[in-house]
């Protein structure tokens, strides 16, 4: 089964190293990478440019400079092949066996999406770690937001018929409670497998 990884970019040279080459050493390896530049700029070209010759990344560019997050993420998942997607943000990394770990969870327990644990970082440094509980309804969500991004992994099938909305701010939590709302099934690996930034 193909995972597909979104990774949307803008200016962050500092960090988007270290999430790309977190998902290349994934011991899940069925996968593709999609870049979607925001950026346009020279710099982020001569970024990419070296990873442009793996065939498990494909890099795209939104029509417009800073376009935003969410039209860079829909632009990904009109591209993608896989039958699950992940999102990670530039300025967030992986633990190795997160894909494997989530994958095996889903078929488990016949989820339609899955969040993991996380670790909330500032420069490196350690601010907090945040656990949830196992499942993940509507009404939970409605209370707080307390899920991370990059921690998700999802059907495609169902993001192909569900986007992001082209919010300012919190265009991922309106798409999880738009979801939960329709009732999939929502499911938490335990164990932190995610770095958020």
């Amino acid at each position: 089964m193909l995972f597909t990884i979104i990774i949307p970019y803008y200016n962050d040279p500092k960090n988007i190293n270290r999430a790309i080459n977190s998902v290349l050493i994934q011991t899940y390896k069925n996968i593709e990478i999609i870049i979607i530049n925001d950026d346009h700029t020279d710099l982020s070209k001569k970024i990419f440019f070296k990873f442009a010759k793996n065939n498990k990344i494909k890099i795209y560019s939104t029509k417009i400079a800073k376009s935003g997050v969410a039209k860079a993420r829909n632009l990904g998942i009109k591209k993608a092949k896989g039958k699950f997607i992940s999102f990670l943000d530039s300025d967030d990394y992986w633990k190795k066996n997160k894909l494997e770990k989530q994958l095996k969870l889903m078929i488990k327990n016949n989820l339609d999406i899955c969040f993991s644990n996380f670790i909330a970082i500032n420069e490196g440094e350690f601010l907090y770690k945040v656990k949830l509980q196992k499942y993940i309804n509507y009404n939970f969500l409605l209370k707080e937001c307390p899920v991370c991004c990059s921690s998700v992994v999802i059907k495609s099938i169902i993001l192909k018929k569900n986007k992001f909305k082209n919010l300012k701010t919190k265009e991922d939590y309106e798409l999880w409670l738009r979801l939960s709302r329709m009732g999939f099934n929502i499911g938490v690996e335990q164990s932190i497998l995610t770095y958020y930034s």
